[in-house]
């Protein structure tokens, strides 16, 4: 019989993210034991009844016992109180891992918070929905997308390589960098489209006064733009926070851009206006 890349898997939040692993995991024979563990008993039970995890506990101590890898499936802060909690009673050579949108913050914190022998690697699937909840995960989530790990000095590479096998197996192509490069560049590909989508639908105005006639003219470009400001608030807060550096700089860049925009627009500026049409669409196409 051959041998599983871990036996015992302990998923922290069994959202869209971590049931979507637990599943893919489960699908694909990579564990013996996929344990589900939080602090909503009724949402972990339903975790366990579409298939996300094999057995499921609200006693974060009792559930990593003999655990061969963690993975922090929460919003930061949670997942940065959890590994306060049981990084005492963690075996030896336990990897840990996470799937956090921002990494450079977090990345120092673990490793302060880990003692030596257990070996953190951080890592970032670029996948999801707008829709979040482990009613909507799915073992394809992560086929044919991106999951990045970011390499630090310390890293141990044993534990590197298994949680590089593990996003493999599971259907991403495995991309490395930096924790502060990351950081950088989801700051423009992921966190500004965000913020700009929340900009846009809040330029619409109060929630208790849209015009009823503009909901009569919506079409797919505005549902494409907005679909991403349906996601968590609490998540997206913390991801602001944590990357607020390089966020703030990609917010100054597409504000230069507006204006601009603004001022061809003003000014009738029919040329200048379609060279930056053509210039945008050029750019889209290498970047697809």
């Amino acid at each position: 019989m051959k041998k599983k890349l871990f036996n015992k898997v302990c998923i922290f939040g069994v959202g869209l993210i971590g049931g979507s692993i637990g599943m893919a995991i489960k699908k694909n024979g990579l564990a013996n034991e996929v344990i589900g563990i939080g602090r909503n008993i009724v949402k972990l039970k339903k975790a366990v009844l579409v298939g996300a995890v094999d057995t499921v506990t609200t006693d974060y101590i009792a559930g990593v016992k003999d655990a061969d890898l963690i993975i922090l499936s929460m919003h930061i802060n949670s997942s940065i109180e959890a590994a306060k909690k049981i990084a005492p009673f963690l075996k030896k050579d336990t990897v840990v891992t996470d799937v956090e949108s921002t990494k450079e913050l977090f990345c120092e914190k673990m490793q302060k918070i880990l003692p030596d022998g257990i070996h953190f690697v951080g890592a970032h699937p670029i996948a999801g929905l707008e829709r979040h909840g482990v009613d909507v995960a799915t073992h394809r989530l992560f086929a044919g997308s991106v999951c990045v790990i970011t390499r630090t000095s310390k890293i141990n590479k044993n534990a590197l390589l298994k949680v590089e096998r593990l996003w493999n197996k599971v259907g991403a192509d495995v991309v490395f960098c930096s924790p502060s490069q990351h950081d950088k560049l989801v700051a423009f590909t992921s966190h500004l489209p965000h913020i700009a989508a929340v900009s846009l639908v809040n330029a619409l105005g109060k929630t208790n006064a849209i015009d009823k006639d503009l909901k009569l003219v919506v079409g797919n470009g505005f549902r494409d733009t907005t679909r991403i400001a349906s996601s968590s608030s609490e998540m997206w807060q913390e991801i602001c926070i944590t990357n607020k550096k390089n966020l703030l700089g990609s917010l100054s860049k597409l504000q230069k851009e507006l204006d601009k925009m603004y001022k061809l627009i003003d000014g009738s500026d029919d040329k200048k206006l379609i060279k930056e049409f053509e210039k945008a669409r050029s750019i889209k196409n290498i970047l697809e």
